[in-house]
């Protein structure tokens, strides 16, 4: 390529060899009380154990769900085994669980039943503020999970890596989907299938706790069904992130997600590009005195940024150079960043997209 043709970008992205840093000012501490139930048997199962024990914390099995029986549980870890309905006890204990988590407890439930296949019933029915989600049972893609976000510890946490091919082929992987366009501002789309609108699992706030929910039939990996592998992906990995993602929450622990932008295929050497980089504390703890860092490309030159802060949150107005804020946000706060350079008249070649080079790194999550 001559140094007059056109800077092909792979992914949509200029801003792809952008490396984005956030050293979150929170830590995870000493293990919480994870208690663990199972609808079908009305208690907890001993299958539900390992995951939570790998992920270093304490496992509490319960055999109701009222108020007494959650007082001192960080996070509640529910599987429903059945295909066609909720356990009974656990209907009938909504409220005290809807209560405890607006006071602060990280629900993660992993269901096969899901919803009838007109999307009525179902997940709705049961999920913290979620009357007006559509999670629909439906097998048409149920094989294939993407990545959909990779910058929670779902995804690349204590248990390992989860890719976009580690749970794929599970014989019914998952068991439906949520539709993205009807979950509420400020949820984790974690995972999905082909379609990233159609979310297999995604964490949303509520109140002062947080629910995770998934169509993945973790209760069969669990058990040792389904062709191995994916099964140990989901029991070793997947399983054990999620535990360890509840608890990060349950202490507080910022969760800190971010997006880059810039909008473009192509660009010309010697002509500027603007790119947006947006960070945004889902919640449920505040990330003060937290550390952004942005170490920007030889090939991007001249470059000048500005910083708008909202919700609270605070950061640096403007800058140039590399990008290195001490900022806070608290939850539900956001910082958008804008920031234009000239790409090198110099510059030949192609840009990767690089996921990982927009990632929040996990450890400091």
């Amino acid at each position: 390529m001559s140094r007059r043709a056109i800077w092909a970008v792979r992914g949509g992205s200029i801003a792809s060899l952008l490396k984005v840093f956030f050293l979150s000012a929170g830590t995870l501490h000493a293990a919480v009380n994870v208690g663990y139930y199972d609808m079908g048997l009305g208690s907890g199962n001993s299958n539900q154990v390992p995951p939570i024990t790998a992920a270093g914390q304490t496992a509490v099995p319960l055999s109701d769900l009222q108020a007494a029986d959650l007082s001192g549980i960080k996070v509640l870890v529910v599987q429903n085994p059945s295909n066609g309905a909720y356990g009974a006890e656990y209907l009938s204990r909504l409220a005290a669980i809807q209560t405890a988590v607006a006071n602060g407890l990280i629900l993660v439930i992993h269901d096969r039943y899901v919803s009838n296949s007109d999307g009525t019933g179902g997940a709705k029915t049961i999920l913290p503020g979620g009357s007006g989600f559509v999670v629909r049972r439906d097998f048409s893609d149920p094989n294939n999970i993407d990545v959909r976000d990779s910058s929670t510890p779902v995804t690349n946490g204590v248990g390992g890596v989860i890719t976009n091919t580690s749970l794929d082929n599970g014989s019914f992987s998952d068991h439906g989907y949520a539709d993205a366009s009807t979950l509420p501002t400020g949820a984790r789309l974690i995972l999905s299938r082909t379609d990233p609108n159609q979310i297999v699992t995604f964490l949303y706030p509520f109140g002062n706790g947080a629910v995770l929910y998934s169509t993945i039939p973790l209760d069969g990996f669990l058990s040792g069904l389904g062709p191995n592998p994916p099964r140990a992906a989901f029991t070793d990995t997947y399983a054990v992130n999620v535990v360890d993602y509840a608890a990060r929450l349950a202490q507080g622990v910022p969760d800190l997600g971010v997006t880059l932008t810039d909008g473009v295929a192509t660009a010309v050497p010697g002509t500027s590009v603007t790119y947006t980089l947006t960070v945004r504390n889902f919640g449920i703890g505040a990330a003060s005195g937290s550390l952004v860092m942005d170490d920007f490309p030889p090939e991007l030159t001249g470059v000048t940024w500005t910083c708008v802060a909202s919700g609270g949150a605070s950061c640096t107005a403007s800058g140039s150079g590399d990008l290195t804020d001490v900022v806070n946000i608290p939850v539900g706060g956001v910082l958008t960043y804008t920031a234009t350079g000239v790409i090198s008249p110099a510059a030949t070649g192609v840009l990767e997209k690089d996921r990982k080079s927009t990632r929040l790194n996990s450890s400091h999550i």
